[in-house]
C-alpha cells in the first residue's frame, strides 16, 4: 500500500514537473500521508475528494492557529473575550473535522448494514466508541511536518543533499524506488533523518 501511494505521488510530481508547473511539495506530502492513513484506518482513500479541498485547508489553518500567539495566554483575563477570534475559529474548524469524521462513520455503518460481517461490526463499534480524530489527525500532521522539515533542511544544505543523492545512486540506482530491505545499507540517509 505504501509503495503504491508513493509511486502515485512520484508520477504526479513527474507529470507536473514535465508540464512546467510549480509543485507545492508540502501539499503533496500531506496528501500522501493522509491517503496512507485513511487506507490504514478506514480502508479507503478519502483524501482525493475531501482533503485536497476543505479538510486539507482546515489542517493548515489548525497548524497556523496553533502557532499564532494568543493574547489570552499572556493575559488570562482577555481569554474570555476572544479578541482575536482564535477560539471561534478553532470551534469552526472542529466542526469541519467532526463532519468529515461523521461522514466516514456513516459510510462505514452503511457498508456494515449491507455486508453484515463480523469485522465490519467490530470496526463500527470501535469507530463509534472512540474519537476518530485520535486515529487520524495526529498521524498526518506529525509525519508530514517531519518530512517537510527534512526536505527543507536538505534544500538549505545542498552539500548534504548531494552526498545523500550520491549514496542513493550508488545503493539503489536512478531507475527505481528504495526498497525497505535496502534501508539498512543507506547509512547517510539514516543520519540525515535522525539529525533532522
Amino acid at each position: 500500500m505504501r509503495r503504491q501511494q508513493v509511486e502515485f505521488m512520484m508520477k504526479s510530481l513527474k507529470n507536473e514537473a514535465q508540464d512546467g508547473l510549480v509543485v507545492d511539495l508540502s501539499t503533496k506530502i500531506l496528501s500522501l500521508n493522509a491517503n496512507m492513513t485513511c487506507l490504514m484506518v478506514f480502508g479507503k482513500k478519502y483524501m482525493d475528494q475531501d482533503l485536497d479541498g476543505g479538510i486539507q485547508s482546515s489542517s493548515y489553518k489548525v497548524e497556523h492557529l496553533a502557532a499564532t500567539p494568543n493574547l489570552g495566554d499572556f493575559f488570562p483575563f482577555l481569554g474570555v473575550i476572544d479578541l482575536e477570534g482564535l477560539t471561534r475559529c478553532l470551534k469552526d474548524l472542529s466542526k469541519e473535522f467532526d463532519e468529515f469524521h461523521e461522514k466516514i462513520i456513516d459510510e462505514h455503518v452503511q457498508s456494515h448494514e449491507q455486508k453484515q460481517s463480523k469485522v465490519s461490526m467490530n470496526m463500527s463499534n470501535l469507530m463509534n466508541r472512540s474519537n476518530p480524530k485520535t486515529l487520524f489527525s495526529p498521524r498526518i500532521d506529525t509525519s508530514a511536518t517531519a518530512i517537510d522539515w527534512i526536505l527543507t533542511e536538505l534544500l538549505r544544505h545542498p552539500h548534504v543533499m548531494k552526498k545523500l543523492q550520491k549514496e542513493l545512486e550508488e545503493v539503489v540506482g536512478l531507475e527505481r524506488m528504495v526498497k525497505e530491505s535496502e534501508l539498512e545499507k543507506l547509512k547517510y540517509l539514516d543520519i540525515v533523518v535522525r539529525m533532522a
